[in-house]
């Protein structure tokens, strides 16, 4: 290696060490925040009046918590329902999750980090809240936020005091379509539903957009990229039921989809795996295997889900 190559790597290290401290003190404040934000909840708690308003329509106690969290989202120029959140992960990180704030305030994870842990343990038995935590903790500031997410929601699964389908019922009354404004004319339009549709629906949109990109010997060239032809593909079927090529007949999603044997045969209750989503409940598991063209056997590891071994042999349903 040559004394110029070698000069740059240790300035690009000196750089990226730099970069990395940034990045633990940004964390550490952070947790500072939340410590700051949670002892000034519990002050104005301590403190709040206890003389009832005549004829008001919430109690004194109700009347400091809004005049709390009303004064802190003019402080930080936040809105309402941000600086809620703000107040509520504050309190789970000090009453809750002391662990997740102290690696934090290390900076060994970022505070997205952080939210997840918050987000994933809400629902958490208060009793298994701690192993949870430290069951995540071991690992999570050497992963991606992404990579935290999908790892605890694995382990929630197996300490959630409610079944999965339970969950996935009530969850499923909530499906919606919002739309969201942006910048440049643009906007985004959100479907809220159950982990198989949307990803059916998703599937079937990229396989549709992904046929006019191999038009026929005599077809234009397709200039179009996926991404593009996904948002045109969609918007052409849901404002005209049609497709720039026809009505997409014939098209249909693939839908990967792990079954454990005995949740397959109704023996157990044990959630199955929707590729790209997670967990889903065992009833629509067994009823995406049950409209399956077919089976591959996939041999995997009863706690951490790994593919041990793939069967050579595709077995067709009848």
């Amino acid at each position: 290696m040559t004394a110029s190559f070698i000069a740059r790597q240790e300035g690009l290290d000196a750089r990226f060490e730099a970069i990395e401290q940034t990045e633990r003190e940004i964390a550490a404040a952070f947790a500072r925040r939340a410590a700051q934000v949670d002892e000034a909840r519990r002050f104005s708690e301590a403190t709040a009046s206890s003389e009832v308003v005549p004829g008001g329509r919430w109690s004194p106690g109700m009347v400091a918590e809004r005049e709390f969290v009303s004064e802190l989202a003019v402080r930080l120029r936040f809105p309402q329902r941000t600086t809620e959140n703000l107040i509520e992960a504050s309190r789970a990180l000090a009453e809750e999750l002391p662990g997740t704030r102290a690696a934090l305030a290390a900076g060994l994870i970022s505070y997205r980090h952080a939210q997840i842990l918050i987000e994933q343990a809400g629902s958490v038995p208060d009793a298994a809240k701690a192993g949870f935590e430290a069951a995540l903790l071991r690992t999570a500031g050497h992963l991606t936020v992404a990579k935290l997410k999908y790892k605890a929601r694995l382990l929630r699964e197996r300490v959630h005091p409610e079944t999965i389908l339970a969950r996935h019922t009530i969850c499923a009354a909530d499906r919606k379509v919002l739309i969201e404004a942006d910048a440049d004319g643009m906007a985004s339009l959100l479907l809220y539903d159950t982990a198989e549709k949307v990803n059916a629906a998703y599937h079937r949109v990229s396989v549709t957009a992904q046929s006019l990109q191999r038009p026929g010997l005599q077809g234009p060239t397709e200039s179009r990229t996926l991404s593009q032809l996904r948002a045109d593909v969609l918007t052409d079927l849901l404002l005209d039921g049609v497709t720039p090529s026809g009505v997409g007949k014939g098209i249909r999603a693939t839908v990967n989809v792990t079954v454990p044997v005995l949740t397959l045969l109704g023996q157990t209750e044990e959630p199955g795996h929707l590729e790209g989503c997670g967990p889903i409940d065992p009833d629509t598991a067994r009823k995406l295997a049950g409209g399956a063209t077919g089976f591959t056997r996939l041999l995997t590891h009863p706690e951490t889900g790994v593919v041990l071994s793939v069967g050579r042999d595709h077995s067709r349903s009848r």
